[in-house]
């Protein structure tokens, strides 16, 4: 999955804060890393700026998919679906 964020706040916003954790059906699953996907790029996102990455996970195909960007702080951004 391809995520985008957003930095609308006043401030930059330090992606090293953020933490992923997927489940697939009931069971937690891991990101796949490889050359070209390695999970959350180290940013000082500055304000009013963007940033785009992949990010891979193994899945159950036909299970539900919860997949969760948070900081310390709270969530940042939730996907939850049906993985095909």
């Amino acid at each position: 999955m391809t995520v985008r964020l957003i930095n609308k706040h006043a401030e930059a916003f330090d992606t090293n804060e953020i933490i992923v954790t997927a489940t697939s059906g009931d069971r937690a699953t891991e990101g796949i890393w490889d050359g070209d996907i390695q999970g959350v790029p180290a940013r000082n996102l500055l304000p009013g700026r963007t940033l785009s990455f992949d990010l891979v996970f193994g899945y159950q195909p036909g299970e539900p998919l919860t997949i969760e960007l948070s900081t310390f702080s709270g969530p940042v951004v939730t996907y939850d679906g049906v993985a095909r």
